[in-house]
């Protein structure tokens, strides 16, 4: 149940960023927000799995949810469930900061070439 709240908050922030922020080169603060948000949902979603918590729950937790980062969400759940869940504790921290880590910076590299052909 914890894990269920954790992904909701981490959803949750990263929906209202999206939906209260006009443009995402609005400001240097507003994109490293967008990004911290985006790698925080990513980070949620892997521990979700390797969690166990069925992909099903992911898709109806989510399916509530309709705004612009939603074709980056949708990669990012079939990204995380396509990824082997493992058994060791140690295993499943690395799978997880791997995770959030690729996101992360996968925003930010879409943030500078999206600005840099502005």
């Amino acid at each position: 149940m914890r894990m269920i709240k954790n992904f909701l908050a981490a959803f949750t922030a990263v929906a209202v960023m999206s939906t209260s922020m006009p443009s995402y080169s609005e400001s240097e603060e507003n994109d490293a927000d967008i990004c911290t948000a985006v790698a925080a949902t990513a980070e949620e979603l892997m521990s979700a799995h390797q969690d166990g918590m069925p992909l099903s729950t992911i898709l109806e937790v989510y399916g509530k949810y309709d705004g612009y980062l939603k074709p980056v969400i949708d990669t990012m759940i079939e990204d995380a469930y396509s990824e082997t869940r493992w058994r060791s504790e140690e295993s499943q921290q690395r799978a997880i900061g791997v995770f959030r880590d690729y996101w992360h910076l996968a925003c930010i590299k879409w943030q500078r070439e999206s600005t840099s052909t502005n």
